[in-house]
């Protein structure tokens, strides 16, 4: 959890949910988190640890939080960083099926991951990308997920799609309170399958924002992607393209513009080319063992 900016109070409040329900038999939930220094946008303390500004390791558990290690000052958004903590989560809570999600501010192709601290850029994709295949080491995570705005992108799913067989992100930008967490960690120690357990996430994501900020209810997206099938719908969404250019070409710009007029749009204010033509129809880190 990159909390090292305005997000930090809802960092509190979403590892509060988890711990509603906290690690068990069937279910271990690793954090790594780093938050901001003192100031107007510090949350409370968490409950097991008290407060902090640094980064550090934790693991939740029924109604509070467990300190497993301390860092220190880190930049969270260097992905050698992200490689680290996936390393260390496998080798310390080996499992069937693991779901890795990371929690901050997205910006979509633009990346992810704000640390106003270290005050450098954010992660990208192809860093994202390398942190993958560093930390898991040939492994592949059963769910990749984006508790994060614009990160639900054909672009981030085709260039991830190598290191996990489900995706969970969303498409528009997300209100403060994100991801029903109580939900989410409820669901796993249900020992589901992933695909079950990556299904379910929208779902409660849906109902805990209508039930906290009712008010942004109207404008959520969150979806489940199967990446196994991403490369056709990359490819498609390619040919797509294609026969845009080609019309474009052809004398047709003002068809285009009418298209491009009618799509559906995603956070336009954050992202103004965040466009889905397909309306006609093309187109924290918070480790999850299971």
């Amino acid at each position: 959890m990159i909390a090292d900016n305005n997000l930090d109070p809802f960092s509190v409040l979403d590892i509060k949910e988890m711990a509603k329900v906290g690690s068990g038999d069937s279910v271990e939930v690793l954090i790594e988190i780093d938050r901001i220094s003192q100031g107007q946008e510090h949350g409370d303390p968490l409950p097991g640890v008290g407060d902090f500004t640094d980064a550090r390791r934790l693991r939740v558990v029924k109604g509070q939080v467990e300190e497993l290690e301390i860092l220190g000052e880190k930049d969270l958004s260097q992905p050698s960083e992200l490689a680290k903590f996936i390393s260390w989560g496998i080798g310390r809570a080996p499992a069937d099926h693991v779901a890795l999600v990371l929690w901050d501010h997205g910006g979509a192709e633009t990346g992810y991951g704000v640390d106003e601290t270290s005050g450098g850029p954010p992660m990208s994709i192809s860093g994202i990308a390398t942190a993958l295949k560093d930390g898991l080491g040939g492994k592949k995570l059963d769910i990749l997920g984006f508790d994060a705005c614009l990160m639900g992108q054909i672009e981030v799913a085709h260039a991830l799609a190598p290191y996990a067989r489900y995706f969970v992100a969303s498409e528009e930008s997300e209100p403060g309170p994100g991801w029903e967490w109580s939900a989410v960690v409820s669901m796993a120690s249900t020992r589901p399958t992933p695909e079950a357990l990556a299904a379910s996430i929208p779902s409660s994501y849906v109902a805990g924002i209508n039930a906290q900020a009712p008010k942004a209810a109207d404008a959520l997206t969150l979806a489940a992607i199967d990446l196994d099938k991403i490369g056709a719908v990359w490819d498609a969404q390619q040919a797509l393209g294609q026969a845009v250019m080609d019309a474009v070409t052809a004398g047709n710009a003002a068809g285009v513009a009418r298209a491009f007029a009618d799509a559906d749009r995603f956070a336009v204010a954050a992202a103004p080319l965040a466009t889905d033509l397909a309306g006609q129809s093309a187109s924290q880190m918070i480790l999850v063992t299971l």
